[in-house]
């Protein structure tokens, strides 16, 4: 297959030589008796060289064009092959994002219901010890089942909470970046307010972004949790979202105090399946960075600071694309 592969390249390289030699003949031939004042032989020697070897020329040229034609076909083959192989590649990797998604879903529902689970029992001991036969426990016993209804209702919302989260948008709509990122504080606030971290939203900006909501606030997700886990090992634990716009862009950033990001890492933490944690998919941001630009034609950056990290979100306000 490659010596007939080299053959046919000989072949293109040989015939591409023979047009040139042709015409450079001509003009050779052509220049001679011009020169020696040979006007009428150089017209019709002219004239008769044209008709040679423009025959032998076309011939050649029609070989050499379906040899590029080939060689252009082979090209889109190839181009088209590796497209596809790229599709499927973000594909397994959005099923694998889903995967990881499904089981932080998970932990963060089973975190959020921890704590009414518990006061759950709680009542259900003291509703068995109450004597419901005596009148005076009539009121704490109203004042139980008011409670464990609260609980229900809280841990109801939490699930209403979670399937429009995961919910996929039909079509794109203008919407609040603060929005967004309350939605994710829906999910993911509850164990950020467990372990100690000093949280903040600040927006000095009304703007609002044209494209996907929940897409936008997987993305808001996907930073706060990474920051949470860059947090691990500090004693004052810290995460600010800030929220600004111009008459051109909105920007979202997600800054905080944890351990940063190597310098080395900066151009790579937006690949797939590079991961800094050990037990890491790396492709939460890969994915993140596919959302914001596909969706929003938008870009997002890292930056390491002095102490800690900065996410950058940037969206064009003047985006129906």
């Amino acid at each position: 297959m490659i010596e007939i592969k080299k053959q046919k390249r000989q072949n293109f390289l040989f015939k591409l030589m023979l047009i040139f030699s042709y015409i450079f003949f001509t003009c050779i031939v052509f220049f001679v008796f011009y020169f020696t004042n040979s006007y009428i032989y150089a017209s019709l020697v002219g004239v008769f060289l044209s008709f040679i070897f423009s025959y032998i020329i076309a011939r050649h040229i029609s070989e050499v064009l379906k040899f590029l034609q080939e060689k252009s076909s082979n090209l889109e083959k190839k181009i088209s092959k590796e497209i596809e192989k790229s599709r499927q590649k973000d594909k397994l990797l959005e099923n694998n994002a889903k995967l990881v998604a499904l089981g932080e879903m998970i932990a963060n529902i089973a975190h959020q219901w921890r704590h009414p689970l518990t006061r759950l029992s709680l009542i259900i001991q003291n509703l068995s010890r109450l004597d419901l036969h005596n009148e005076k426990n009539k009121p704490i016993y109203e004042k139980y089942i008011k409670n464990s209804l609260e609980q229900i209702s809280y841990m109801s919302d939490t699930i209403e909470d979670f399937r429009n989260f995961y919910k996929e948008d039909s079509e794109k709509s203008y919407f609040a970046p603060r929005k967004a990122v309350e939605d994710a504080m829906k999910i993911i606030g509850g164990v950020i307010r467990h372990e100690g971290i000093d949280m903040s939203i600040n927006s000095d900006s009304t703007c609002k972004i044209f494209g996907y909501q929940n897409r936008f606030a997987q993305v808001i997700l996907n930073l706060l949790h990474n920051s949470k886990e860059a947090l691990k090992d500090e004693e004052y634990q810290q995460i600010r979202v800030y929220i600004t716009s111009d008459d051109e862009v909105c920007k979202v950033n997600v800054v905080d105090n944890g351990c940063g990001i190597k310098e080395e890492n900066l151009q790579k933490i937006f690949d797939s399946q590079f991961s800094t944690k050990k037990d890491g998919s790396g492709i939460g941001l890969y994915l993140s960075r596919l959302i914001i630009k596909e969706n929003f034609n938008g870009e997002i950056e890292a930056k390491s600071l002095k102490k800690g990290a900065k996410f950058t979100i940037t969206i064009p306000l003047k985006n129906e694309s």
